[in-house]
């Protein structure tokens, strides 16, 4: 589990990026997620670049 507190997953990171997501806050809007504790944001934002 990427994100504990939003039960965000590697997938749905992948998906967000590949729906036109290239930022951490379109991330969470394409899952239908806010942002809580921040703790997960510099991993997703690796991903983001793995998956662009």
């Amino acid at each position: 589990m990427l994100c504990p507190c939003l039960s965000l997953k590697k997938k749905h990171v992948r998906r967000a990026v590949a729906d036109g997501a290239s930022t951490v806050a379109k991330v969470y809007r394409l899952n239908g997620k806010k942002a809580r504790c921040g703790k997960c944001a510099r991993k997703i934002k690796k991903l983001i670049e793995k998956y662009s």
